[in-house]
């Protein structure tokens, strides 16, 4: 047993905020916890500059954590913004989770890089834009993009690569999550898969096996 308020302050979290329709990843860290209360303070997410406020019902949260070779998932997690007497911060989230740690297959997370070509389809005139393939995951995959090409989180993207050091081909229907800078001209787009497949996870395994018998460190 490990409940979510027995983490260090300073843990990085990830809260994956989802709807009936969509589905969002955001990056946090805790800043206080109070283990009679059963309860953590996080810090307020930001994306591209903007705090994000939680204020709509709805919405199911789930937090996880990675630490070091672990990685833990908290579910049906509350979620309330609190005003904050702090000089850093106007707004923070507390958290409370009566749930205990649910297990999570590692599998699914660890990624593989790739860096290949690839495509990247959206909206309903299939606006194509060439990408690289950063990494990828039982998941989901890392795309690179050029920073001038903007996709809100959570559109829904095609994305069609081919390995060619396995001669394997995908069209792959996901969900963009989170964008973060890659280095001056380009981003990286976290698109999440709906679900993990048996042949993803065939797949990732296969390129882990090819990588860490290349001596490739990506």
């Amino acid at each position: 047993m490990l409940r979510l308020y027995e983490f260090d302050q300073g843990t990085e979290i990830t809260l994956c905020s989802r709807t009936p329709r969509s589905r969002y990843e955001f990056s946090s860290v805790i800043l206080k916890i109070f283990p009679e209360q059963g309860r953590i303070i996080l810090a307020p997410v930001d994306v591209n500059g903007k705090t994000v406020h939680f204020s709509h019902s709805g919405i199911e949260h789930t937090i996880t954590i990675t630490n070091k070779t672990k990685v833990y998932e908290y579910a049906n997690v509350k979620l309330k913004e609190i005003r904050t007497k702090s000089k850093k911060y106007r707004y923070a989230l507390s958290v409370e989770c009566e749930d205990d740690v649910k297990p999570v297959n590692r599998r699914n997370f660890f990624r593989v890089f790739l860096g290949v070509e690839g495509t990247l389809e959206t909206g309903v005139t299939r606006r194509s834009q060439e990408v690289i393939i950063k990494d990828i995951s039982a998941n989901g995959l890392g795309v690179i993009c050029p920073k001038q090409v903007n996709f809100p989180t959570g559109t829904d993207v095609q994305v069609t690569f081919l390995d060619e050091m396995t001669g394997e081909s995908f069209d792959l229907g996901c969900t963009i999550v989170r964008k973060v800078k890659n280095d001056e001209n380009t981003v990286v787009y976290g698109c999440q898969l709906p679900e993990v497949s048996d042949s993803m996870e065939k797949f990732v395994a296969l390129r882990q096996r090819i990588a860490k018998n290349s001596g490739d460190t990506h």
